[in-house]
C-alpha cells in the first residue's frame, strides 16, 4: 500500500487501467485433463522471478511512473466516490419520481407486461408530442431526450450517469441501482447494468435524419454499450 494524504490505495486502485504484455514460454507443463482445458503446473514464482527485476528497473528508469500510478489511484478512489453520490441521488430521485418512479419526459403505457412494453427515444418535444399520437398506448412508451448524453466512450462514468438524459434515460429502463453501485463497491474495473429486470424489452433509437441526428443516436448507442451492454447483445436495441 502507498499513503498519500494519509490514505491507503489497494493493489486494485494502483493497478486500475494498467495492462501489461509479456512473452514468456512454458516447458513441460501439466494440465488437468486430456482436453487440456485447465493448467495445473505451479508457475507464479517462476514468472515472479522472471519479471520483477525487469519491473524494478522500469520505474528505477522512470521515476515519475510511480506518482503518476498514486495520482491514478486517486483520481478512482474520488470518481468511485462521486459515483456513489450520483447513484444514491438517482436512486432518491426514482422513489419521489411520479408514475411508478418514472421521469416526467417519459409518456408511459398502460401494459402490466414489461415483456411487451417498448421504448422509443425521440429528440425533444415536438417529436415527443407526434411520437406520443402515433404509438399504440397499450406497449409503446415515448421518452423525449431532453438533451444529448454525455460520451460515455470518452467521459469519466460518474460524468456519465450524471448527465439528466442519461439519467433520465436509465430510470425510465428500470435499471438497477443496487446491484451497479455493488460493483462500484467491489472495485468492479468496468461495471454495467443488468438486463435481466428491465421494465423495457425493446429499445428504438428515433432522431432526425441530419447530422445532429445521427450524433445524438450515436451517443446514445454509446451509451448502451458501455452501461447495458447485454441490451444490444440479445438484440433488442
Amino acid at each position: 500500500h502507498l499513503d498519500k494524504k494519509k490514505r491507503k490505495y489497494s493493489s486494485d486502485d494502483l493497478l486500475f487501467g494498467l495492462v501489461g504484455i509479456f512473452d514468456w514460454r512454458m516447458h513441460g507443463a501439466q494440465y488437468h485433463s486430456q482436453v487440456k482445458d485447465k493448467l495445473v503446473s505451479k508457475v507464479q514464482d517462476e514468472v515472479k522471478a522472471m519479471l520483477l527485476p525487469e519491473i524494478q528497473k522500469h520505474f528505477a528508469a522512470n521515476k515519475t511512473l510511480p506518482k503518476a500510478i498514486l495520482d491514478r489511484a486517486v483520481q478512482v478512489e474520488a470518481s468511485r466516490e462521486s459515483m456513489q453520490k450520483t447513484l444514491r441521488s438517482m436512486t432518491d430521485a426514482k422513489r419521489n419520481a411520479r408514475v411508478g418512479g418514472t421521469p416526467a419526459c417519459l409518456h408511459t403505457a398502460s401494459t402490466k407486461d414489461d415483456t411487451q412494453r417498448e421504448m422509443f427515444v425521440v429528440e425533444g418535444d415536438s417529436a415527443g408530442g407526434s411520437a406520443k399520437n402515433a404509438r399504440n398506448p397499450v406497449t409503446q412508451e415515448v421518452f423525449k431526450a431532453g438533451g444529448k448524453p454525455a460520451n460515455a466512450l470518452t467521459s469519466p462514468l460518474d460524468k456519465v450517469i450524471g448527465n439528466p438524459t442519461v439519467s433520465d434515460f436509465l430510470v425510465s429502463l428500470g435499471v438497477d441501482f443496487k446491484e451497479f453501485d455493488e460493483q462500484i463497491k467491489k472495485r468492479v474495473p468496468n461495471p454495467t447494468f443488468s438486463v435481466d429486470k428491465l421494465r423495457v424489452q425493446r429499445l428504438y433509437l428515433l432522431a432526425d435524419a441530419d447530422v445532429d441526428g445521427y450524433h445524438i443516436n450515436a451517443l446514445f448507442l454509446a451509451t448502451i454499450w458501455t452501461l447495458i451492454p447485454d441490451l444490444s447483445r440479445q438484440g433488442r436495441v
